[in-house]
């Protein structure tokens, strides 16, 4: 059949899976709610484990996001000082450039 079932994934993320997949020896859901007619048939805590992943990831893609956060502030702050200089050095020499028109 063309429908869905919908996995609620108690502990982790709800999902859906092809109708063709419930009741096909393989536990689709993390909460084995597919797999209705072989109940105890899914492994226990298996929704506890694909969470702890997706949090896993997720915080890698935090902590990589800040860290680049941190690297563009850190450039951002070594050009404005270069800047800074460029300009400081620009303004001492102007009054020589001045004086030799």
């Amino acid at each position: 059949s063309n429908g869905r079932f919908y996995c609620a994934n108690i502990g982790s993320l709800p999902t859906f899976v092809p109708s063709s997949l419930v009741n096909d020896g393989t536990c689709d859901c993390c909460d084995g709610s597919d797999e209705y007619s072989s109940p105890g048939f899914c492994p226990v805590g298996a929704c506890l484990n694909e969470a702890n992943a997706v949090a896993s990831t997720l915080a890698s893609h935090l902590l990589a996001e800040k860290r680049g956060e941190e690297m563009r502030t850190e450039s951002m702050d070594a050009h404005a000082a270069r800047l800074e200089a460029e300009f400081a050095q620009t303004q001492r020499e102007l009054p020589e450039l001045e004086a030799s028109l």
